[in-house]
C-alpha cells in the first residue's frame, strides 16, 4: 500500500502483478511448513522432513513446477515494455 501511496502522490501509474501458485485444494507439504517456520527456508530441516515423510516429495514437485510457470508469466509481463493504456508511462 505504501508504495501505491507514493505513486499516487506523484501522479504515476501503479500496477500490481499476482501469480498464485497453489490451487485451494492444495496442501502445503509439513515439511516444507516445518522448514520454513519464521519466514526462512531451512534446507537441512526440509530434506530431514522429506525423509521422514517420502510422500510428500510429489506434492512439493508439483508446487514446484507451478512456482517456475508463475515466475516465468511475472517475467514475460516484465519484459513486456508496455503494459497497456496510460500504464506505459505516456509512451504511444
Amino acid at each position: 500500500a505504501a508504495i501505491a501511496q507514493v505513486a499516487a502522490r506523484h501522479a504515476r501509474p501503479f500496477l500490481v502483478l499476482r501469480a498464485v501458485v497453489d490451487t485451494a485444494d492444495d496442501e502445503l507439504p509439513r515439511a516444507v511448513s516445518e522448514a520454513s517456520a519464521g519466514g526462512h527456508l531451512r534446507l537441512g530441516t526440509l530434506l530431514s522432513g522429506l525423509l521422514r515423510r517420502p510422500a510428500e516429495l510429489g506434492s512439493l514437485l508439483a508446487l514446484s513446477r507451478r512456482y517456475r510457470v508463475a515466475l516465468s508469466s511475472l517475467a514475460r509481463c516484465a519484459r513486456a515494455g508496455s503494459l497497456g493504456p496510460g500504464l506505459d508511462g505516456g509512451k504511444p
